[in-house]
C-alpha cells in the first residue's frame, strides 16, 4: 500500500498569553493525496486540560472547543471525504493546501494552532490518530530513523510514480574512508561509472523532529559540518537534495529552520515533503546524462 504525505498542526489551549503557557487539546490534518481534511480534539471536560489550569472555569474550554469544531466541520464539507473514486485534481489540492496555510497563520486566540509540519504515513487514518498520541496523549512518538525510513519510501513511491525511479540507485555511500555519506536514491552520468565524480543528484533523508531543541541543533549541525567537510573534498555530489522532517513545537521548529538555513548556506538544496513541485522538478532526469 502507497503511503501519503500528512501535513498537521496541533490544536493549542493558550488561556493566559502573557505567560504563553498552554496545552495541546487536537490535531488538524490535510491529506493532499485524498484531498481530505480531518481533525481530532479533546472532550470539553478533559482532566488533562484541568490538571494544567485547575482553577479555570471549564466551561471557558467546552465553549470554546466547541466553536472551533462547529467551525472545522462546517470547513471539512469543502473536502472530499471519500465520495469520489477519482484522485484530487491539482486545483484542488492548490486550493486545499491554501485553506490549510490559511487556517493555521498565527491568531490571537484562546485556540490557536502550532507551526505546521509534515510526515509520511500509511494512511491519514493512522496518522491522525499517532499524531493526537503524539501532542495530545504524549505517548510516544516514532523514532527519527523511523520518520527517515518513511521520508524515503515515500520518494521511492514519487520517483515510480513520475517514471524517474529507473533513474535512481539505492543507498549509495559517496566518498572515502576519511568522509562520506551514504545518499537514499543517487542519480549517476552515463559514463558507467558508480563513483562521485559521475554522481548527478543524490537525495538524503533526514528528520529534524528530535525529542527537544537541543537535538536538533545536535543533529543538524553535525551534517552541516560533514557536508561542508565532503564539499572541501570534492565529495558532494553535483545537486545533494536533504528531504527534512521538520517539527511542528515552536522551540524545535526554530531550531529546524536555522539548521535548514544552515544547509542550504553549504549550496545544498533543503525541502520538504509538502513541496511536492519542487521534489519533481528536482529530482528529473534526462535520459541523455543518466
Amino acid at each position: 500500500m502507497s503511503e501519503v504525505v500528512i501535513n498537521y498542526a496541533a490544536v493549542r489551549f493558550l488561556p493566559y498569553r502573557e505567560t504563553d503557557e498552554f496545552v495541546n487539546v487536537g490535531v488538524i490534518i490535510y491529506c493532499p493525496e485524498e484531498d481530505r481534511f480531518e481533525f481530532k480534539l479533546v472532550k470539553g471536560k478533559s482532566t488533562r486540560v484541568r490538571r494544567f489550569f485547575p482553577e479555570l472555569n471549564k466551561d471557558v474550554l467546552f465553549k470554546s472547543l466547541d466553536s472551533l469544531k462547529n467551525g472545522l466541520v462546517r470547513l471539512r464539507k469543502n473536502f472530499d471525504l471519500g465520495e469520489s473514486d477519482n484522485p484530487p485534481t491539482a486545483d484542488e489540492v492548490l486550493r486545499g493546501m491554501q485553506v490549510f496555510r490559511e487556517l493555521v497563520q498565527p491568531r490571537e486566540s484562546i485556540l490557536h494552532f502550532s507551526q505546521p509540519g509534515s510526515l509520511v504515513a500509511e494512511s491519514w487514518e493512522k496518522a491522525l490518530e499517532e499524531l493526537y498520541d503524539r501532542y495530545v496523549d504524549r505517548r510516544i512518538a516514532s523514532t527519527p530513523q523511523e520518520q527517515e525510513r518513511r521520508i524515503q519510501q515515500r520518494l521511492d513511491s514519487l520517483f515510480k510514480e513520475w517514471h524517474f525511479r529507473e533513474f535512481y540507485l539505492t543507498n549509495r555511500k559517496l566518498g572515502d574512508s576519511e568522509a562520506h555519506a551514504t545518499w537514499n536514491l543517487v542519480s549517476f552520468d552515463q559514463s558507467g561509472e558508480r563513483n562521485i565524480q559521475s554522481a548527478v543528484k543524490a537525495f538524503k533523508a533526514l528528520s529534524l523532529d528530535r525529542d527537544d531543541a537541543s537535538d536538533v541543533y545536535f543533529v543538524g549541525d553535525a551534517w552541516i559540518k560533514r557536508v561542508e567537510r565532503l564539499q572541501a573534498r570534492g565529495f558532494l555530489p553535483k545537486q545533494a537534495i536533504f528531504t527534512l522532517q521538520m517539527p511542528s513545537d515552536g522551540s524545535k521548529r526554530k531550531a529546524a529552520d536555522e539548521i535548514k538555513k544552515g544547509l542550504e548556506q553549504t549550496k545544498v538544496i533543503a525541502v520538504t515533503l509538502d513541496e511536492t513541485d519542487r521534489i519533481r522538478i528536482l529530482a528529473e532526469v534526462s535520459p541523455k546524462t543518466a
